[in-house]
């Protein structure tokens, strides 16, 4: 190898270092504003409903425990 191939070797190397650098910036930007965005997404505890006639609003695993009890009172007054 020449003095002189040596010297473009070293460029293209310096080049492909630069060009992975800001793509890792770039990958690394868009994962902390994905972050950003799924941190702000309400979890269930955090997902209210008011049921049609009733005042408060409930979480979901509220409702859900309010549905199984009315289910369970239709199920049990179909059996007697």
């Amino acid at each position: 190898m020449s003095e002189n191939d040596v010297e473009l070797y070293l460029e293209d190397n310096e080049t492909a270092h630069k060009m992975i650098n800001e793509c890792l910036m770039k990958i690394a930007n868009r994962l902390k504003d994905i972050e950003g965005a799924v941190a702000e997404i309400p979890t269930p505890d955090k997902t209210y409903y008011r049921p049609k006639g009733d005042e408060e609003y409930l979480t979901l695993s509220q409702n859900l425990d309010k549905i199984y009890e009315r289910l369970e009172r239709l199920e049990n007054g179909m059996q007697n």
